[in-house]
């Protein structure tokens, strides 16, 4: 007959009540090291997806950089002596080749601004358009350098988040004008954020106050 009070009973009670302590102990070490695991792992993707996304942002900056340099070259060898349809000519291909929305080169002299956004718009009257007067060309003017603005709201784009690069144009040391170009950061969110996004996270980027930069939805930017 079964006796429970036995020795033997009493051992083997233990003994299984051992064997579950011993495996709820390791249970709850296995999921805290899981836990732990998976953890380490989420941020390294994180970490790996900022990397990726700065790369991208400084590859597309620095694009944009020699595009606009490239574009002050060429004007400062050909501004003197070219005509309005090749001027236009050197900033469609600069305006398509960097993806700028909008490029302008202002002269120094004459106050001329030749425009290219969706179509080629020349402003030879001061008094109605003066690029000198513009915050694009008084910095850069003032800088004796490229400068790139810190991103804002275009009113000529209808509310768009852009920056704009600009760079003054000389010829022989002589100061001739400006020549920018307006790039859409919404453009970029897309292409480059792309690269954070899943089912379950995006990237986005912030300043140190915590204003939105890029994000993929326009709305939250600044």
């Amino acid at each position: 007959m079964f006796k429970f009070n036995s020795l033997s009973n009493r051992l083997t009670t233990i003994a299984c009540f051992l064997i579950a302590v011993i495996l709820i102990v390791v249970n709850v070490i296995s999921y805290y090291e899981s836990k732990q695991s998976t953890s380490y792992y989420l941020e390294e993707i994180q970490k790996k997806t900022m990397h990726d996304v700065n790369y991208m942002y400084s590859s597309y900056s620095n694009s944009k950089r020699i595009i606009i340099e490239s574009l002050a070259h060429s004007l400062s060898k050909i501004a003197y002596n070219a005509n309005d349809r090749e001027i236009f000519s050197v900033l469609d291909t600069a305006k398509r080749s960097g993806g700028f929305d909008t490029v302008h080169f202002g002269l120094e002299d004459s106050g001329k601004d030749y425009q290219i956004d969706t179509k080629f718009n020349l402003h030879n009257n001061p008094n109605k358009f003066d690029p000198r007067t513009r915050p694009w060309y008084k910095e850069a003017k003032a800088a004796g350098k490229l400068i790139v603005t810190d991103p804002y709201k275009s009113i000529v784009l209808n509310g768009q988040v852009v920056v704009t690069y600009s760079i003054p144009v000389f010829n022989d040391n002589k100061f001739i004008g400006v020549v920018s170009g307006v790039y859409n950061l919404n453009t970029f969110s897309k292409d480059v954020l792309a690269l954070g996004h899943s089912d379950s996270s995006y990237a986005g980027v912030y300043d140190k106050d915590g204003v939105v930069i890029f994000h993929e939805d326009q709305k939250r930017m600044l």
